[in-house]
């Protein structure tokens, strides 16, 4: 199975998609997609769009990858090394190619699409799941410099999305693990526990003006 997601979740997303990654699917081929880089100054604008590159890779997911990266995922991918393909807020075909993934809808066992509105390469999907967009979630996001803020729904999820960190939830459920979170601050009570950085946070503390994490050197 190959994992492909963009930085785009929060920490308790991207916390237990690690987990179920390594110890729920086991599987090595994850790649962290950042998407094409924008316009950067050299004051305050940065190349990467993205608002949770780093608190991704402090919750156990791997570098942005580098074209090399994407082109052994989609080497891996035709030569059916890989047979199942979870991509998550990725655009499919800005990242390997209309051809390529044209391919994969018929040659893929399964193409798992998880996304918050339509994007290229969602046609192919044979199973896709809603997640909620950012205004639909509770959460915390790391920024490049490593301070933490809060995101905090503004209203519940329409038809039948769900935040990120529910959808981990219930699969790894599915999968015969006995995960039991009932909301985002819950996930955040064992990344706390989990993440050296993170160590001791809650929202309480985090407030509303956010704080920074620690990282040895």
């Amino acid at each position: 199975m190959g994992i492909v997601i963009a930085p785009q979740g929060t920490n308790e997303d991207t916390y237990l998609l690690a987990r179920l990654a390594s110890e729920v699917l086991r599987t090595p081929h994850v790649v962290l997609y950042p998407g094409a880089p924008g316009y950067e100054d050299d004051f305050l604008i940065r190349a990467d769009k993205n608002p949770n590159t780093r608190g991704a890779q402090d919750m156990g997911l791997p570098a942005p990858a580098t074209a090399a990266q994407l082109a052994a995922m989609a080497q891996a991918i035709d030569q059916g090394t890989i047979k199942v393909v979870y991509a998550i807020g990725v655009n499919l075909v800005e990242a390997f190619g209309a051809e390529a993934v044209a391919r994969w809808g018929t040659q893929l066992d399964c193409l798992i699409v998880q996304t918050s509105n339509i994007v290229p390469g969602c046609e192919q999907a044979h199973v896709l799941l809603p997640s909620a967009t950012y205004a639909e979630r509770d959460g915390t996001l790391t920024n490049f410099q490593g301070y933490l803020q809060r995101l905090n729904a503004a209203f519940a999820p329409r038809g039948e999305a769900w935040p990120a960190w529910q959808i981990y939830t219930r699969l790894a459920q599915g999968l015969g693990q006995d995960w039991t979170y009932a909301s985002a601050e819950g996930v955040l009570h064992d990344m706390a526990a989990a993440v050296p950085a993170y160590a001791g946070l809650s929202y309480a503390k985090i407030g509303d003006l956010g704080c920074s994490v620690t990282h040895e050197s």
